[in-house]
């Protein structure tokens, strides 16, 4: 059974914290606003696919752009915030 909990994401620390054990990352957050760096995503060794629903630059997650629809990344399928649309 899947369980949620709060966690903090403006620290290193935080982050990992809040990204431990997870397969999917979805980043909503506000437009120009970088959630997550390129370096932070690669040390999540669980994420199965993420999707980044920010359609301004700079992206939510460095790394994958607005179309990106399925993208593979190593063992991470990415989905952009165009690349998802099908998918809502």
């Amino acid at each position: 059974m899947s369980k949620l909990s709060p966690h903090e994401s403006q620290s290193d620390a935080g982050l990992a914290a809040a990204c431990e054990g997870v397969d999917l990352v979805v980043a909503a957050g506000a437009a120009k606003t970088r959630l997550i760096n390129a370096e932070q995503l690669s040390k999540i060794s669980t994420l199965k696919v993420a999707i980044d629903l920010n359609a301004v630059a700079p992206a939510g997650i460095e790394g994958i752009e607005v179309m990106d629809k399925a993208r593979e990344a190593g063992q991470t399928i990415l989905y952009g915030a165009v690349g998802v649309g099908e998918q809502k």
